[in-house]
C-alpha cells in the first residue's frame, strides 16, 4: 500500500479532497451512463421474469411458507414489490438494481482509500464502473447489486474497526503507519467513530444475510480474519469478545432465514439445476466474474497478482484482501461438495477487492513514470473492459417472446376460454409480455415428462398431467395453447408435448396460429363431437 501523496501530509487539503470527490462523482456518473444506456433494449431473462412475478405477489405470500421453494431470501423481492408503483416497464423495474449498482462505485473508492490509498481508490472505482460483470448485475432485476453494495459497506466498516484499533493502519486510508498492534480508540471522537463502524457493520451484514443465501460467508470469513489477528497477537482479545457479541446478535437476526436455508438443503437443493462443481465448472464461473477479451487476459489477470506482491510488506492488509478474494470462492466450493451452489453471481462481491489490487499495481507507476502513466494505464484497462460491455447494448429494442401475441389475445374471452401453457414456466413470460391486456390467469400448465418443477406453485397456472388436459376442459369453448418451440434443455423421447397437440386436435379444430420469438400460440375451437 503506497501513499500516493507523500507531500500532502496525513490529511490532504480540503480543496484537494474536494477535487478527489468531484472526480469520484464524475466516474460514478460515467458508470451510471454505462448502466442506463439502452436499459430497456434487452428482454428480461428467466431470472428477471421470476423476480418480477415474485414481487407482484402480496407481501403475505412473499413471506409465507411457499417462498421456501425459492432459495434466495425474500428481502430483495420485498424491495422490488415496494418499487412497483414506479411502473412495470423494463426501465422502471431495472432502475432499482441500477441504484444499488451505482452505489457500488463510490463505495469502491471508500474501501480502496481505506485499504490502499486515495488514488488507488479512485482508480479502483474507475475499473469497477466499467467492469463487465458489475455493469451486467446493475442492469439485472436480481439481488446481486444489492448484495455487492451491502457487502462493500460491511467490508468498509470492518476495515474501519481494524484501523481504529491500529490493526490495519489509519482509518482514513492516508497510508500512515499503523498504531502499535492492539491499540485502542483514542479519545471520545475516535470512540464515536468506532461505534459507527460497529453499527455500520451490523446493519450492512444484516442486509447481506437477507439478500442472498450465500451471504453468510461474509461474516464467517470476517470472523476467521478477526480470530486469526487475535491469535497472532495483531489485535487485543477484547476485539474478539466484542466481535463475538455483535455476531451473536447477527445470528439471532439471521436465524429464521438460516433455518429455512438448512431445510432447503434437504429439499429444494437436492434437485437443483446447478451442476456439480467440477474443476471445469469452477474455472468457468470464476472467469465469468472477470470476462475480459481473450487478448487482454494475460495482462489484466496479472495486475492483481502484481498488486498483491506490492502489498507483501503490509501482511495484515494483504491478508484482508486474500481472505475474501480467495476465501469466498473456496468456501463456496466446499459447500458445493455437499450441495452444488457455485455460481458467478455468488462470487461477484469479492471481485471489488481484486479491482483494488489492480489499482495498486497501476498507481505504483506514478513514482517512476508520473501521473500521466497512471491515467493512460487506467484508460487502457477501462477500454479493454468496454470491449465486452458493449454486448449489453442491442442496436434496437428486443421483442419479448410473447409480445407478438398481444393483438391476437385481444380476442381472449373471460367466459369459455383458457390457456394451456407448455411448459408451465412459460406462464411468467406470457403474463409479463402481455401485461397491457387484462388477461385472467385461467388455464393449465404442463411440464416435460409431467415433472414438478421447483417453483410450480408460483407460475400462475395449476400443473396438470399432459394426458389429463382434454378431461380438464369441461364447459370450455376455446383453448389458447402457448408452447415453447426450442427448449433450452430438449426433452427425451416421450417427455415432450406431442401428445398434448394430438389430444387438442382431437378435442377441437385449430382456428389460428401465431409465432413470436421462441413461442407459438395456437387457438383451438371446441368440436361438436365428444373429446378424448
Amino acid at each position: 500500500m503506497t501513499n500516493p501523496e507523500p507531500e500532502s501530509g496525513p490529511l490532504a487539503p480540503a480543496d484537494q479532497q474536494l477535487k478527489v470527490w468531484l472526480l469520484v462523482a464524475a466516474i460514478t456518473l460515467a458508470g451510471l451512463g454505462l448502466r442506463t444506456y439502452r436499459l430497456s433494449y434487452q428482454v428480461l431473462d428467466c431470472d428477471e421474469y421470476a423476480t418480477v412475478m415474485f414481487a407482484q405477489e402480496p407481501v403475505s405470500r412473499i413471506l409465507g411458507p411457499e417462498y421456501k421453494a425459492e432459495t434466495n431470501p425474500p428481502l430483495y423481492y420485498l424491495l422490488q414489490h415496494a418499487w412497483l408503483p414506479f411502473g412495470r416497464s423494463r426501465e422502471a423495474l431495472r432502475s432499482l438494481p441500477l441504484l444499488f449498482g451505482m452505489l457500488v462505485i463510490p463505495l469502491t473508492f471508500i474501501l480502496g482509500k481505506k485499504l490502499a490509498g486515495t488514488w488507488e481508490g479512485v482508480v479502483a472505482c474507475a475499473l469497477v464502473a466499467s467492469a463487465d460483470a458489475h455493469v451486467f448485475y446493475s442492469r439485472e432485476i436480481r439481488c446481486y447489486s444489492l448484495l455487492t453494495a451491502a457487502s462493500l459497506g460491511a467490508l468498509i466498516c470492518l476495515a474501519g474497526i481494524l484501523s481504529s484499533r491500529g490493526v490495519l493502519g489509519s482509518a482514513d486510508g492516508s497510508g500512515n503507519p499503523p498504531s502499535p498492534p492492539g491499540g485502542s480508540d483514542a479519545g471520545p471522537a475516535a470512540g464515536t467513530k468506532s461505534r459507527r463502524y460497529w453499527w455500520g457493520y451490523f446493519g450492512c451484514t444484516s442486509i447481506v444475510l437477507h439478500a442472498h443465501s450465500t451471504g453468510v460467508l461474509l461474516p464467517f470469513l470476517a470472523s476467521l480474519l478477526v480470530l486469526g489477528l487475535v491469535l497472532l497477537k495483531r489485535a487485543r482479545p477484547e476485539l474478539l469478545w466484542r466481535w463475538v457479541a455483535v455476531n451473536l446478535v447477527l445470528l439471532g437476526v439471521y436465524l429464521p432465514v438460516m433455518l429455512v436455508s438448512l431445510e432447503q438443503t434437504q429439499t429444494v437443493l437436492t434437485h437443483w439445476w446447478v451442476p456439480k462443481s467440477t474443476g471445469s465448472w469452477v474455472r468457468i464461473q470464476i472467469m465469468s466474474s472477470y470476462p475480459f477479451y481473450k487478448w487482454f487476459k494475460p495482462v489484466l489477470y496479472t495486475l492483481p497478482l502484481v498488486g498483491a506482491w506490492l502489498l507483501r510488506r503490509r501482511p495484515v492488509g494483504l491478508v484482508f484482501f486474500l481472505v475474501f478474494i480467495v476465501g469466498e470462492p473456496l468456501m463456496l466450493y466446499l459447500v458445493s461438495l455437499y450441495r452444488p451452489v457455485f455460481l458467478t453471481s455468488a462470487i461477484i462481491w469479492p471481485t471489488i477487492l481484486t479491482f483494488i489490487l489492480m489499482a495498486v499495481a497501476i498507481v505504483r507507476l506514478r513514482p517512476r513514470l508520473g501521473a500521466r502513466a497512471v491515467v493512460i494505464a487506467t484508460a487502457l484497462v477501462v477500454a479493454a473492459q468496454l470491449v465486452t460491455v458493449r454486448n449489453y447494448y442491442p442496436a434496437k429494442p428486443e421483442v419479448g417472446d410473447a409480445e407478438g401475441f398481444i393483438e391476437p389475445l385481444r380476442g381472449f374471452r373471460k367466459a369459455g376460454d383458457v390457456f394451456v401453457v407448455a411448459p408451465q414456466q412459460i406462464a411468467w413470460v406470457l403474463w409479463y409480455d402481455t401485461h397491457e391486456l387484462p388477461l385472467p390467469k385461467q388455464g393449465f400448465g404442463v411440464t416435460f415428462a409431467d415433472a414438478r418443477p421447483q417453483l410450480y406453485a408460483w407460475y400462475g397456472v395449476p400443473l396438470v398431467p399432459r394426458d389429463q388436459i382434454p378431461g380438464s376442459l369441461k364447459n370450455i369453448n376455446r383453448v389458447w395453447l402457448v408452447r415453447e418451440l426450442k427448449p433450452l434443455y430438449p426433452p427425451g423421447p416421450g417427455e415432450g408435448f406431442e401428445g398434448v397437440l394430438s389430444r387438442l386436435e382431437g378435442w377441437g379444430s385449430r382456428e389460428g396460429s401465431w409465432r413470436s420469438g421462441n413461442l407459438e400460440l395456437d387457438l383451438y375451437q371446441r368440436g361438436s363431437g365428444d373429446h378424448r
